[in-house]
């Protein structure tokens, strides 16, 4: 979900974001669940490893393309405000 190109729409990936979010802060609140490891016990899954990923330089091609349009509005603001 987070190392691939998303394949739905905008307002759908910002429903994905607020509900792990939301699960996010009820597994805090409720405590831990026989489902949820713990973070001590948690071990990363190696096939979600983004070197292994097919579609890596994709994403850093978007990540470069993200950080420049950043930068350009970052600069845009500064030249407005002074």
């Amino acid at each position: 979900m987070l190392y691939n190109k998303p394949f739905h729409s905008y307002p759908t990936q910002v429903k994905r974001v607020l509900a792990c979010c939301i699960l996010h802060n009820w597994i805090l609140r409720h405590g831990l669940d026989e489902h949820v490891p713990s973070e001590a016990s948690w071990e990363g899954n190696n096939a979600n490893d983004p070197t292994n990923d097919e579609n890596h330089p994709d994403n850093v091609a978007w990540v470069a393309m993200r950080d420049t349009i950043a930068n350009q509005m970052w600069a845009a603001r500064v030249a407005l405000n002074g």
